[in-house]
């Protein structure tokens, strides 16, 4: 009886101890749980990564452009799966000066004075008439260099020269761009045509034909990708075949240097051709949006397209 009641006493203070030893391994459990969650939540508050195995914050949807623009995507399945040009380099999204959306027709027609802080001589004086500077970032207008030039010329006396301040800028991409209405041009076959020359172009330099819908939607895209003008080429005469949709409502049309070196512009044409002609291969324009540019204050043809004119100066 006495070692049962000795075997019982060492069982009881053995199951004591379990439980014991139990108890404190859930506190230590729930206290490292808890310094955990204050450990992550501290990080997300400060900005720091949270720690591993913690699962990440999904991101809110983002609803396509159509959908944010509030305009329904007519151009259904096969243009959303469209590859978007890439826009560091391609010119989709090239914004002009001055601004678009100007009220004046008479401020939209003429380039912003002083548009380059790098340069007194990057002004009006030395600007074709009806032409815009283009960019691809503001911070690109103190890399290059865009007026006209007397030295060179496809034809007549007068080009327009783009060069880069730098051998490496860092807003790569400037250009020379006309912003036309596309009322004339609707549900035609379009021939364009652009003289250029460069030296030292890198990675090169291309033309650039862009038709807009009035929501700024991207309808029809050329840029001459893959094949930029590179290197040092002489004069040379480019030119391509597009289908201007019905829908457009503003065209774009110019020439742009991608990087360093120096483009020369001359001669631009916009002609009509038949149906017999093919159409030049392109990039798909893909589903993109560019700022919306009213046409009613926008000319229907092409002006001043030897950049004879110069800003300021009176109309032939």
């Amino acid at each position: 009886m006495i070692g049962q009641s000795r075997r019982a006493r060492g069982v009881s203070r053995f199951a004591v101890l379990l439980i014991a030893v139990g108890v404190a391994a859930l506190l230590v459990w729930l206290w490292s749980r808890q310094g955990a969650a204050e450990l992550q939540g501290s990080a997300a508050s400060s900005g720091e990564a949270p720690s591993p195995g913690a699962k990440p914050a999904q991101p809110a949807a983002v609803p396509p452009a159509s959908a944010a623009s509030g305009q329904e995507d007519t151009a259904g399945a096969a243009v959303n799966s469209a590859v978007v040009p890439d826009s560091r380099s391609s010119g989709v999204n090239l914004t002009t000066e001055p601004a678009q959306a100007a009220a004046n027709p008479a401020a939209i027609a003429q380039p912003r004075a002083g548009s380059s802080s790098a340069g007194a001589e990057d002004d009006d004086a030395g600007f074709p008439r009806d032409w815009r500077r283009c960019f691809l970032d503001p911070g690109a207008r103190d890399e290059y260099l865009i007026e006209s030039d007397s030295s060179t010329a496809w034809s007549g006396s007068r080009s327009v020269r783009i060069a880069s301040r730098t051998d490496k800028p860092r807003f790569p991409g400037a250009g020379l761009c006309q912003v036309i209405a596309a009322a004339t041009l609707q549900g035609r076959r379009v021939r364009m045509t652009l003289h250029m020359r460069t030296q030292g172009a890198v990675p090169g330099a291309h033309m650039l034909f862009r038709a807009e819908a009035a929501d700024g939607r991207l309808l029809a895209f050329y840029n001459m990708e893959p094949r930029f003008v590179s290197g040092t080429r002489d004069w040379a005469e480019y030119s391509a075949v597009l289908d201007v949709p019905v829908q457009a409502t503003v065209v774009v049309f110019g020439g742009t240097l991608v990087g360093a070196g120096t483009l020369w512009i001359d001669d631009a044409l916009l002609e009509f051709v038949g149906r017999d002609v093919a159409v030049t291969p392109g990039p798909p324009p893909g589903v993109h949006f560019n700022p919306v540019i009213d046409a009613s204050i926008l000319p229907k043809a092409l002006q001043n397209p030897g950049f004879e004119q110069l800003a300021g100066s009176p109309a032939s």
